[in-house]
């Protein structure tokens, strides 16, 4: 990313450089064209149009940028002023050459914001408690887990309790960090989970329906979906987890691990379904997981 912003900004500026001198590289070439003034000050209002914008990531802006500058320079260079004797050809070949210079101009400046807005959202994504407002933490909404439990219960309605945790790599060489370099190496995994979280919530909530509650434990790096079914027993317990699974990896390249429990068929308790979803994360987790989870639900 970092690369791709450093190259977009060096052709920028050159190129930029020498679109302000075109009329004076022309000249000294000897090239039998002439560039309207005009240009110059549409191709400076396109760049900070383009650079103004938020998060130009979408191409229908492009081509409302290209559509204006043409069409604004056609009206103005070519219907409004007289051509004063010079040649059919070479006023369309004078037209078309800074036709060129102001569309190059513009995708050059449409690649570097792009570029800035994906740096842009890279820190936001960073920096944010939570990617949606509805991905609240577990503690705040534990009363409408409990009261969806209960509603449940009353209706004989199935549902499936379902932990998602992230597994995060630890860094290899964390015990050779000196002193002075072990806050920066906390304040980057700080980052990194965060990151990671925020991404997965914003996988979640995309998946969930409106019958569906989700929250986040920020301690633990998970995740709990209570996800109601019509259906009693749920005809493929699985399905939902490896969905999840399946797509943390491919759009996100994450890893997570899921424990599921299913009401009414394994308890009727909220506290017992997610004693025995935990319990599935330790059976799921790799091996050198497996301890310090047991030690944890242990204590």
């Amino acid at each position: 990313m970092t690369i791709r912003i450093k190259w977009s900004a060096f052709f920028l500026l050159v190129y930029f450089a020498l679109f302000l001198n075109a009329g004076r590289i022309v000249t000294q070439l000897g090239w039998h064209i002439t560039i309207n003034p005009i240009v110059y000050p549409l191709g400076i209002l396109a760049t900070l149009a383009i650079l103004l914008k938020s998060k130009p990531n979408n191409s229908f802006f492009l081509y409302k940028i290209i559509c204006f500058i043409v069409v604004t320079y056609t009206i103005t260079a070519v219907y409004l002023q007289p051509t004063q004797g010079i040649a059919p050809e070479l006023h369309l070949l004078s037209y078309l050459a800074e036709i060129f210079l102001l569309i190059t101009l513009i995708l050059l400046t449409y690649h570097f914001s792009c570029a800035l807005g994906e740096i842009e959202q890279a820190m936001e994504d960073f920096l944010l408690n939570h990617i949606q407002s509805d991905v609240k933490p577990f503690t705040d909404i534990q009363e409408d887990f409990e009261d969806e439990v209960y509603r449940c219960r009353r209706n004989n309605q199935a549902f499936q309790l379902i932990i998602v945790e992230i597994i995060s790599e630890a860094p290899e060489n964390v015990n050779q960090c000196t002193d002075k370099n072990r806050l920066s190496e906390d304040m980057l995994s700080y980052l990194a989970s965060r990151y990671e979280s925020n991404k997965m919530g914003a996988l979640l909530s995309s998946l969930l329906r409106r019958t569906d509650i989700l929250a986040e434990q920020m301690d633990r790096k998970r995740f709990v979906l209570l996800c109601p079914s019509i259906n009693s027993p749920i005809p493929t317990p699985n399905a939902l987890r490896q969905r999840i699974k399946k797509m943390a990896w491919e759009q996100l390249k994450i890893k997570v691990i899921c424990g599921v429990a299913t009401f009414p068929d394994e308890s009727l308790i909220f506290e017992e379904l997610m004693e025995k979803a935990e319990l599935q994360l330790v059976d799921n987790s790799p091996l050198e997981l497996i301890n310090e989870r047991k030690n944890t639900i242990l204590a």
